[in-house]
């Protein structure tokens, strides 16, 4: 049984957490970037469908 403190994204607590020091922010910016292109994506296709 998995057990939660607090609910993360899997991205960042799993793969990022398990990367040390410079690895694990590398990840961390990786994935923020990520997620920022998919809300501009889903910007732009909500504005000019």
């Amino acid at each position: 049984m998995w057990h939660h403190q607090r609910q993360h994204p899997p991205s960042l607590s799993s793969a990022c957490y398990a990367a040390g020091g410079r690895g694990r922010a590398s990840c961390v910016a990786r994935v923020l970037f990520l997620n920022f292109v998919s809300l501009l994506v889903a910007d732009r296709g909500r504005c000019c469908g």
